[in-house]
């Protein structure tokens, strides 16, 4: 998921580019999610470190919502890059040297500065 070129083919549906591999890799995160979410939130009254679980509850759909994930789904389908291999890539500026991660994640930074102020 660090490689940008990799999620531009996956997010290709209709090419013959189409590369489905990582749809693999968001199960093998999915499924042991559910499992500690219906073993940690649904059965424990609350977290170790917090006086209660902070789970959203709202279900609207509305002008925020649909905003900020078109936002986000077209800086993924521009840049080719979401925002935990963000982090990998900006770290790999020690060693590589390329700035671009760095701008990437500066620029997201931004985004959750000025979203937190909305």
């Amino acid at each position: 998921m660090s490689n940008p070129a990799k999620v531009l083919d996956f997010l290709r549906i209709l090419s013959p580019k189409w590369d489905p591999s990582l749809a693999f890799v968001a199960l093998g995160g999915l499924i042991p999610y559910g499992v500690l979410y219906h073993t940690s939130i649904k059965q424990s009254p609350k977290p170790a470190l917090a006086p209660e679980f902070d789970v959203p509850t709202s279900t609207t759909i509305d002008k925020k919502l649909v905003t900020g994930a078109s936002i986000f789904g077209i800086g993924w389908g521009l840049a080719g890059v979401c925002p935990g291999p963000a982090i990998v890539g900006a770290a790999s500026f020690l060693s590589t040297g390329a700035v671009g991660p760095l701008i990437f994640l500066a620029s997201m930074v931004a985004g959750m500065v000025v979203a937190s102020k909305a």
